[in-house]
């Protein structure tokens, strides 16, 4: 089996394609479709390749930086794939920009933080999550044979008390504005490289921010908007100057491609061993109190705690369909028109694409809103070559066919002035020579990625709800046993007190849900 392409980058000069493949990477010229360089010759473990999954790629110049579940950020020479520099972070980053100046590599991470790190900074960089802590690394080592290099620390320039998500940049007249957005529906705007210095907050998403994206205007005498989305089902179009949406996009059609459902262990499910205690032989047991008779309304309570258990020990669907997780635009040409906005979603094989004018316009005044194509797949990842051609990465895993174009990884879409839609042949990419230049097999030492390393953003976005608000969910939700619809893992975490107070909430759920049945 192909190990599915999560990341794709494209080379400043649109010659070179950047893939990440689980833990390896490849460089493919785009115009002759071979593969120019691959970590995947290198053995696991082998300095300069990747020893977890790469989730997020980048490619300033001729450099590309890469990131992943391992924490290492690692800068590499193109097109060769040659490795320049390795460190290590200390959360894994979430989004990664580079300054509006070249010179620096702008990181978010999990922790909240946001650093500010500059191409040549040395290999024994430590990244510190207090800036107002003592640095014990600033002392002086021994790196192999030069002694006296000093290890330079780097405090972050941001924080959110919450994960961070995206971040963006807005260009300006005197200096560039950092936008960053977080799991609490928080979008910041600061000053770069002085973030401490806020502008403002735009407040008005409900859900979860997860994707940004700095949207000039086509007249360079008026101002761009920011577009942001994440969790509700709508594509927020923000004035930054004045804090304000302007209006919103229904993009609720992308939860009709989702392919992939979420299922978390509820945190607090209780694991018993079902030991019975010993009874002391020196002193005689009571007799145990006549059991009340059962009425028509009052289920008996062996069921309700059977009930409650099963429901706490089986995973819980997450009912969260909407995750967009990328926006970009396709610029304006004589061939594509004005140009669209498109937005994908985790575990969604459905593509979002709304025409420009309907973005810098009266939305009244256009004739056409929110257009849908489905490509029957989960989307891994989207990248625009031309203005009139789009890549696409799928996850041909939850391919129900075993038809030849089903495994292909990879599809195109042509952009015209009216509509988006599929091309099996373009003319000017090599679509089928690029599909079998892609391909990385699974062995015993690459492992194709389970569901919950392919999309973690429907477990780590979704916020835990109540245990009374999770029992009506697991009851009104539907349930997903078709072929195309898959279950990602479950999660887990303790804490006594809690536990048994949520467990409580779940058991009163379950009365007072049959009392009001019968009562009915």
């Amino acid at each position: 089996m192909h190990l599915p392409v999560q990341q794709l980058a494209l080379s400043p000069d649109k010659t070179l394609l950047v893939l990440a493949s689980s833990s390896h990477l490849q460089v493919i010229d785009r115009l002759s479709a071979t593969r120019l360089a691959s970590t995947s010759d290198l053995q696991p473990h082998q300095p300069g390749s990747h020893s977890g999954f790469i989730r997020l790629l980048l490619i300033h110049n001729s450099v590309l930086v890469s990131t992943g579940e391992d924490k290492a950020l690692k800068t590499w020479s193109l097109p060769g794939l040659k490795l320049i520099n390795s460190r290590q972070l200390i959360k894994r980053a979430t989004s990664i920009a580079v300054s509006p100046d070249g010179k620096n590599i702008v990181i978010a991470d999990k922790f909240g933080d946001v650093y500010d790190l500059p191409f040549d900074a040395p290999s024994q960089t430590i990244f510190q999550a207090d800036p107002d802590q003592e640095a014990e690394e600033r002392k002086p080592t021994v790196t192999g044979t030069e002694e006296g290099a000093m290890k330079k620390t780097l405090p972050p320039i941001a924080g959110h008390v919450s994960v961070l998500t995206a971040l963006a940049f807005i260009p300006t007249d005197t200096s560039a504005l950092l936008v960053t957005a977080d799991r609490d529906e928080h979008i910041r705007i600061s000053r770069y490289p002085q973030a401490w210095s806020i502008l403002g907050y735009l407040l008005g998403h409900r859900k979860f921010v997860a994707a940004l994206l700095w949207l000039p205007h086509p007249d360079p005498a008026h101002h761009g908007r920011l577009l942001s989305a994440g969790g509700d089902d709508a594509l927020f179009v923000w004035d930054y100057l004045r804090g304000k949406v302007l209006h919103t996009v229904d993009i609720s059609g992308l939860a009709q491609g989702m392919k992939v459902w979420p299922a978390k262990q509820l945190w607090f499910s209780k694991t018993r061993t079902h030991k019975r205690r010993r009874t002391n032989p020196s002193v005689s047991e009571p007799e145990p109190p006549p059991q009340p008779t059962n009425s028509e309304n009052t289920p008996p309570v062996e069921t309700v705690e059977n009930d409650a258990e099963s429901i706490l020990e089986e995973p819980q669907s997450i009912i969260q369909k909407t995750c967009v997780n990328k926006i970009i635009h396709t610029p304006a040409s004589e061939i594509s028109g004005p140009g669209y906005v498109l937005i994908t979603s985790v575990g969604s094989s459905t593509i979002a694409y709304i025409s420009k004018p309907h973005i810098f316009e009266d939305p009244t005044s256009t004739d056409k809103g929110t257009q849908y194509i489905d490509l029957d797949l989960p989307i891994l990842d989207i990248i625009v070559l031309e203005p009139h051609l789009i890549l696409v990465s799928l996850d041909t895993s939850f391919s129900p066919t075993s038809t030849p174009s089903s495994k292909h990884s990879f599809r195109t879409l042509s952009v015209s002035p009216n509509k988006i839609e599929e091309i099996v042949d373009p003319a000017d990419f090599d679509l089928p020579g690029f599909n079998q230049a892609s391909i990385i097999e699974n062995t015993n030492e690459i492992d194709t990625p389970s569901q919950e390393i392919l999309y973690p953003e429907l477990l780590l976005l979704t916020k835990d709800t109540t245990g009374e608000e999770r029992f009506l969910n697991a009851r009104s939700a539907p349930s997903h046993n078709s072929n195309s619809v898959r279950e990602v893992g479950s999660g887990g975490r303790s804490g006594k007190k809690l536990e048994g107070r949520l467990v409580c909430q779940v058991r009163c759920g379950i009365l007072l849900a049959n009392n009001s049945g019968g009562d009915s």
